[in-house]
């Protein structure tokens, strides 16, 4: 497991659910993608109340907010700037593909 997933679910927050197995190990499949790309930050991982793992990554004025969640879907909100330009619910399968699309439009666009 990811030395980041696995510090952030050793630590039980009051209130909220815990990330199920689904959730840990799609959001680890996130941050092996991101990292892949070369785009990994650290501390970019949190839990959410609802038992799912957030992770908010930044590149330039881009920001995604990707949340894997208990039901083994990643809920996404992607920004350019001020402008929302995609939002959803998939599995991770389908939203590989979805970010790795944003990924390269960032990087050829550079």
């Amino acid at each position: 497991m990811h030395p980041e997933v696995e510090a952030v679910i050793k630590f039980p927050v009051e209130g909220y659910l815990e990330p199920n197995e689904l959730a840990q190990h799609n959001a680890e499949k996130l941050i092996n993608h991101i990292t892949k790309k070369g785009l990994y930050q650290t501390n970019m991982l949190n839990k959410t109340w609802t038992g799912g793992l957030s992770i908010y990554l930044t590149i330039a004025d881009w920001q995604f907010h990707m949340q894997a969640n208990n039901e083994g879907r990643i809920v996404y909100i992607l920004f350019k700037g001020q402008e929302k330009l995609d939002c959803g619910s998939v599995f991770y399968e389908e939203y590989s593909y979805i970010l790795s699309h944003y990924l390269n439009a960032i990087k050829f666009s550079a």
